[in-house]
């Protein structure tokens, strides 16, 4: 240990425990014993699927596991495999998939689930189109285009194939457009209106 009384000690690093857990859904299995909805939990020996107090898989590092695409992978479980689906908000489901995938096969860091967090300025973007139904004073149709269109935003956003940039004009884009779109309507009904 230094004795210059002007150095910053360092902290040592601290131990890396089980991470937050997440949901997955059960899409394959063979066997027909799970189905549904399960907990994961990404720990430093792999990962452990919980559902309830009766059903219980786990995964070990180096057991593998494949990616099968988008935010589904699979893991190997006694006499075959189930096949599991990540779905939510707020955070990067491909990546995440990639990373359990990759930690499972003893080629990547155990992945920490607030590092796949979609930062809040985003989250405003997917917002937006909200506001189509307000300035239209409801309607269905308008609030069905706006509902839409935070779905389609959503996906634009958690598509991190594109960059930041691209996500971002992509979603202003096809607001801007369905926000013009439904000003024209709003004009030419008043100014049919009018006559």
């Amino acid at each position: 240990m230094s004795s210059n009384p002007y150095q910053t000690p360092v902290a040592a690093p601290a131990p890396v425990g089980p991470d937050k857990p997440f949901p997955v859904m059960v899409k394959s299995d063979p066997r027909k014993l799970a189905k549904g909805q399960f907990t994961c939990q990404v720990t430093p020996q792999g990962v452990t699927l919980v559902k309830g107090k009766k059903q219980e898989f786990r995964v070990l590092v180096g057991d593998g596991a494949e990616y099968l695409g988008k935010n589904r992978f699979a893991v190997p479980v006694e006499n075959g495999r189930l096949e599991l689906t990540l779905s939510g908000y707020g955070r990067y489901y491909r990546r995440l998939a990639r990373d359990v995938v990759n930690y499972l096969n003893g080629q990547g860091p155990m992945p920490v689930l607030d590092n796949y967090k979609i930062p809040w300025m985003l989250f405003l973007l997917v917002m937006l189109p909200l506001g189509i139904p307000i300035i239209t004073l409801g309607g269905a149709l308008p609030a069905m285009i706006g509902c839409g269109l935070v779905g389609a935003n959503f996906a634009i956003v958690q598509n991190e194939d594109r960059s930041v940039a691209g996500r971002v004009g992509l979603c202003l884009l096809l607001t801007g457009v369905a926000y013009a779109g439904f000003v024209a309507i709003l004009v030419v009904a008043l100014t049919a209106g009018g006559m």
